[in-house]
């Protein structure tokens, strides 16, 4: 199964990242900055999450948000669950 995981260097994005590379599946790690620690048996597309195509994501089974915002960026959330819901309808 091939699973993009945005946000993978982030803290929930890396523990799941190394579950689903545990459990063998082909992961593309979905990050803005590719110098950050990523599990060097990930494939990586250093891309904003806002400037991701619905070509970008493709050829990909499974897609995991694990994109996060905090404190006054919280209105983030939905403004990038709406442009991932535009991409993948």
């Amino acid at each position: 199964m091939k699973v993009g995981i945005i946000g993978a260097t982030g803290k929930a994005g890396t523990l799941i990242t190394e579950e689903a590379l545990s459990r063998g599946y082909e992961v593309t790690a979905i990050v803005r900055d590719a110098s950050k620690s990523i599990d060097k048996r990930a494939k990586i597309l250093e891309k904003d999450l806002y400037d991701l195509t619905t070509l970008d994501l493709k050829a990909l089974d499974v897609i995991v948000d694990a994109f996060a915002a905090w404190g006054e960026q919280v209105h983030q959330h939905e403004t990038s669950l709406k442009h991932l819901s535009e991409i993948l309808s």
